[in-house]
């Protein structure tokens, strides 16, 4: 059978078209910030309070502690420089990465590669903390693709993050920071 007889039989057979359902969300009612904190809970993270205070008291406190913090915020320091090379990263204790956006459903975090040193720094350092503006937080993953609809494009790459790493495939065991961050917590500011 040639080539153009198997497109043409294709298109003989293919089905009509269906227009796409509207999908019909309800507007979130209740506090967004609260059911953020619920969902990370749910997903092993953490909501802290305090804003960009207590972040960088808690930096100061996990650096004066020997701990290797890499920062890619201009105002919370970090005592790691980062490097060039993915493997410069493999003595990360703490990452402190800024999300452009929180999903309150699930606790992801939205990170554009723009935000990150290397793109691995989210999955090499052993716990993770995120940064969100504290109007930035959106009620669901439907909110969340319309406004990565409008993000910048130069943001570029970029993933959500919802929680730390975990898996439950051995024996149905949860385990968490299987193979990536063993924590993650976010400050809104």
């Amino acid at each position: 059978m040639s080539k153009q007889a198997i497109l043409e039989a294709l298109k003989s057979s293919a089905m009509e078209k269906v227009a796409m359902p509207t999908i019909d969300i309800a507007p979130v009612t209740t506090d967004l910030k609260a059911y953020l904190a619920q969902s990370l809970a749910t997903v092993a993270g953490r909501l802290e309070d305090g804003g960009i205070t207590a972040l960088n008291a808690r930096v100061e406190e996990l650096m004066s502690g020997g701990n290797k913090v890499l920062s890619t915020l201009a105002d919370v320091p970090g005592n790691h420089k980062g490097a060039d090379d993915p493997h410069g990263l493999a003595d990360v204790d703490f990452a402190v990465i800024k999300g452009e956006f929180a999903v309150a459903e699930n606790g992801a975090v939205w990170v554009a590669e723009t935000a990150l040193s290397q793109r691995i720094a989210p999955f090499i350092c052993e716990n993770l903390l995120l940064v969100v503006e504290k109007d930035a937080i959106v009620a669901n993953m439907h909110e969340a693709m319309t406004r990565l609809g409008k993000l910048d494009a130069s943001l570029g790459f970029g993933v959500f993050i919802a929680g730390p790493s975990k898996t439950a495939d051995i024996e149905q065991a949860l385990v968490v920071g299987a193979h990536g961050a063993c924590s993650l917590s976010l400050y809104l500011v």
